[in-house]
């Protein structure tokens, strides 16, 4: 058994500087999957559960055929295990999400780490919150139209609160994808830079209890990801008050972390503060 002592050094606070900023310095988290939860598991094996580590909640799949393959990245996200979506078939749903998603007209923010497949075709759905209808959601997605693929975030339907990218998104790479709703702002960034913002007369309210799911719109699979997803940060809260939930220093942070964390860092422009180093407290 440790002494006193040595518990009472453990406790102490590490000098300025040497501790590295997570997403759990970040208030209004409300989930995080990371890719340190997949570290040990099997590479090539299916991945049944994905914990969140806040413990909010956690995102399952039961049926072999449908569980995403996990993945040695060593050219891609440093080596990480993360989950490869087929597509097809493959999702990870929370069937009871927490309440906390229910955020009414509030702020909401989702930030993850993807690397396409190599189709980037129709609908490919990152992440989808809370679809109750079409007009009830909180949507992270890439859109194909007539000439090239965009980010999206939606909150609604296509007549709702949403905001597409001006940038193309293209097969085979890598990708920090950022959508938030901040007041009557809905906006996107690609790879720490802004891609598109919106304003919107009127806000969606989210307050069901429908599944959150990874790698798909809904728990039938429409709209699949092709490709993988090597980290996800979900964050909100149902009050006006507490507007805005994140500003741009704290979505850096976020970037900053996630980049350097999932081995991408190299996609942040030049002039990032987190380009070169993650962020520290």
């Amino acid at each position: 058994m440790k002494s006193a002592s040595i518990t009472k050094q453990n406790r102490q606070a590490l000098p300025p500087g040497s501790r590295l900023w997570t997403p759990n310095n970040l208030k209004h988290v409300i989930s995080w999957l990371s890719p340190r939860r997949t570290l040990k598991l099997g590479i090539g094996t299916g991945l049944s559960v994905w914990r969140d580590a806040k413990q909010n909640s956690q995102f399952v799949q039961s049926t072999v055929s449908r569980r995403p393959t996990l993945t040695s990245t060593a050219d891609q996200f440093k080596g990480l295990r993360v989950p490869e979506f087929d597509g097809t078939s493959d999702f990870l749903a929370d069937e009871s999400p927490t309440d906390l998603f229910d955020i009414e007209a509030g702020d909401f923010f989702v930030m993850a780490a993807i690397r396409t497949g190599d189709d980037v075709s129709g609908i490919r759905s990152i992440i989808n919150v809370q679809r109750e209808s079409a007009s009830e959601q909180i949507w992270l997605r890439t859109l194909a139209g007539k000439t090239d693929t965009r980010l999206q975030i939606s909150f609604g339907g296509f007549a709702g609160s949403f905001c597409s990218g001006t940038t193309a998104i293209t097969a085979n790479r890598t990708y920090l994808v950022y959508g938030e709703r901040i007041g009557n702002s809905v906006d996107v960034y690609l790879n720490g830079a802004k891609d598109n913002g919106a304003s919107v007369a009127s806000t969606v309210i989210i307050n069901n209890s429908s599944p959150a799911v990874i790698g798909a719109r809904n728990t039938s699979a429409t709209d699949a990801f092709k490709g993988k997803i090597a980290e996800v940060v979900m964050g909100g809260f149902n009050s006006a008050s507490q507007s805005p939930i994140i500003t741009t220093k704290t979505r850096q942070l976020l970037e900053g972390y996630m980049a350097h964390n999932c081995g991408i860092a190299g996609n942040l422009p030049s002039d990032h503060p987190y380009r070169k180093g993650p962020p520290r407290l």
